[in-house]
């Protein structure tokens, strides 16, 4: 399967033209709204085990700009025109959800985010597509308003 967008350059062009901070709250709104349905997909596929109490694997999925792993946020610095977003369980939720996805020398392995990933990557960069032209347009919108008093 083959995604083709086009208009990031006008998109990029806007971003710059915005303060930092600005195009960053800009971008990480349209990346938690794209990463949601992997988010969601990731729920629905991974494993329950009914014998464990609550927070369980699919119930502590989320959508965050932070690193939930502090090993991890030490080896990913983001730089000052960066921005991510992370999907994945927390780490008080479930802190087995790694041997889940990619199995054990004892369990096999039960994927559930590389198949929510796989299943969802059009549908989110789709979203993502169009959530730049629509948030841009309000944000714009806002700072003229803001700029203008009206």
């Amino acid at each position: 399967m083959q995604t083709q967008i086009e208009g990031l350059k006008d998109i990029e062009s806007v971003l710059f033209k915005l303060a930092r901070s600005t195009a960053k709250g800009v971008t990480r709104r349209v990346l938690t709204k794209g990463a949601e349905p992997m988010r969601a997909a990731a729920e629905r596929n991974a494993p329950d085990d009914p014998g464990t109490p609550s927070p369980d694997l699919h119930t502590s999925i989320s959508v965050s700009a932070k690193q939930k792993s502090s090993r991890q946020r030490v080896a990913t610095k983001e730089a000052r025109n960066e921005v991510a977003i992370y999907i994945g369980p927390t780490r008080a939720g479930y802190p087995q959800a790694v041997m889940m996805e990619l199995g054990t020398f004892k369990d096999p392995a039960q994927p559930y985010m590389t198949p929510a990933f796989e299943a969802e990557k059009a549908h989110s960069l789709s979203i993502i597509a169009d959530g730049f032209g629509k948030e841009l347009d309000k944000t714009v919108a806002r700072i003229v308003k803001r700029q203008t008093g009206r």
